[in-house]
C-alpha cells in the first residue's frame, strides 16, 4: 500500500445496499434513456427504453415490445418503429409497453442544423440499391435524417436514380446525384 501522503489511514469509501423488496419480475414501469431529444426537421429516432418492476428494481436495460405514438403535428412512426421528426412542432412522444404501461419523452424541433451526406461517393451496381444515409450533428448528438424527404435529381438519369432515399443503378458511368431539403442541397 502507498498511500498519497504517505501514512496508511482508515478509509471509509464504499457502501453496500440491498433491496428488501420481494423478488417481482414483472415489468410495471418503463423509462427512455432520453427523456429529451433534438432533432432537425425529418431526423429520425430509435430510442431505448428501461424497464423496472413496482418497486423500482431495474429488470431490463433494453426493453423490446415498447410501441411509439405521437400527434401528426409532432412527426410520425416509421414502419420499423422509429419516430421521425415529420412535423411542424416539437411535443411528446408517447411509448407503450403490454398495452398499458407508458412513458413519455419529448422532442425539440430544430430550426436549422447542419445536413450533410454520410458518403461523397459510392460506387454501385444495378443488383444492388443503396439507401442514401443523411446525418445531422446537433449538440455532440449525430443523427439520421430521412433521406425519402429530400428531392433527388440525377444528372444522368441512365445511368441512376434515387426514389424515396433509395440510390438505383441502371448502367456503366457516372454522374451527381443532388438531393435538396429546404436551404439545404448536396451532391
Amino acid at each position: 500500500n502507498a498511500p498519497s501522503d504517505g501514512v496508511e489511514r482508515s478509509g471509509e469509501n464504499g457502501i453496500f445496499a440491498v433491496s428488501s423488496a420481494p423478488t417481482d419480475n414483472v415489468i410495471s414501469e418503463i423509462q427512455s434513456y432520453k427523456r429529451k431529444i433534438k432533432l432537425p426537421r425529418y431526423g429520425v429516432f430509435m430510442p431505448s427504453f428501461l424497464g423496472y418492476n413496482q418497486y423500482g428494481a431495474l429488470l431490463n436495460k433494453d426493453l423490446q415490445g415498447v410501441v411509439l405514438s405521437c400527434e401528426p403535428q409532432v412527426g410520425t412512426i416509421a414502419s420499423d418503429g422509429r419516430f421521425v421528426a415529420s412535423g411542424t412542432s416539437g411535443g411528446m412522444v408517447t411509448a407503450t409497453y403490454n398495452g398499458n404501461i407508458q412513458t413519455e419523452f419529448e422532442v425539440e424541433l430544430v430550426a436549422s442544423a447542419e445536413i450533410a451526406f454520410k458518403l461523397d461517393s459510392v460506387l454501385i451496381d444495378s443488383k444492388k440499391e443503396y439507401p442514401v444515409e443523411i446525418q445531422s450533428i446537433i449538440d455532440q448528438n449525430t443523427m439520421e435524417v430521412l433521406p425519402g424527404a429530400l428531392t433527388w435529381v440525377s444528372n444522368n438519369p441512365s445511368v441512376c436514380s434515387v426514389e424515396g432515399g433509395i440510390l438505383k443503378g441502371f448502367s456503366n458511368g457516372s454522374t451527381y446525384v443532388v438531393g435538396q431539403l429546404g436551404d439545404f442541397k448536396d451532391t
